[in-house]
């Protein structure tokens, strides 16, 4: 399989034997969603860009094609869905027009006209119910990084869809709650991994944490207002 570089693009050139690009090379064409908004069109063969649309909100999913009742669509997943965004030094590419948009699906059509979709913008983040320690937070960070920060994200910065945002969540702000999800197991059916090497001060150390972050980042969002 030979390569070709253009515009910042890498095509590769399929064989005979390549049998897995048989598809993109009849259509010659390769899609490509970016953290920036737009859904790119680039020839197959030679990396040429030949169609670009900003979508105004970010995308970390790979578009998809499909047929519905005869007419090909191209399938793009935008919003804050994408987990994998939250991990250390990801979040600054995830800068779109609008960057805290809900999950949404877009379909493009050949031939059809319109003007993307008005967005939902995340809602402001809520007062915590529980007020911030004086004490530092240095070794419930320590375990926050290690253990949650790459679902949850940096700062607590999660970009939603099944994740939840721990800023938002009311689990924190029960410590019983708390131990019942990350040691007890509480939430392993939802796909919440259980922590059982953790004691019950540890749980107590990321939790006070969460609840400091909270409230910096609630005191952050006044201060832009």
């Amino acid at each position: 399989m030979g390569s070709h570089h253009a515009e910042g693009a890498l095509a590769r050139r399929p064989t005979a034997a390549d049998q897995q690009w048989s598809s993109v090379d009849r259509r010659n064409l390769v899609f490509q969603g970016l953290g920036t908004g737009e859904i790119e069109a680039y020839r197959a063969d030679t990396g040429q860009r030949l169609w670009s649309y900003q979508t105004n909100t970010g995308i970390a999913t790979a578009p998809i094609t499909v047929k519905v009742d005869g007419r090909q669509l191209l399938i793009v997943s935008g919003g804050n869905g994408a987990s994998l965004m939250t991990l250390r030094g990801w979040r600054p590419f995830w800068n779109a027009p609008v960057r805290d948009a809900t999950p949404h699906l877009m379909a493009f059509e050949l031939g059809a006209h319109g003007e993307p979709p008005a967005l939902t913008p995340v809602p402001p983040l809520p007062k915590p119910l529980v007020a911030a320690t004086a004490d530092p937070v240095n070794k419930g960070a320590a375990l926050y990084s290690d253990l949650c920060e790459g679902c949850h994200g940096v700062n607590l910065e999660a970009l939603r869809g099944s994740v939840p945002d721990l800023r938002r969540s009311p689990i924190p702000t029960n410590a019983a709650a708390f131990e019942a999800v990350v040691i007890g197991g509480a939430r392993l059916t939802a796909g919440m991994p259980i922590f059982t090497e953790l004691t019950e001060a540890d749980a107590q150390e990321i939790r006070r944490y969460i609840i400091d972050r909270s409230w910096a980042a609630y005191n952050a969002q006044q201060g832009s207002h």
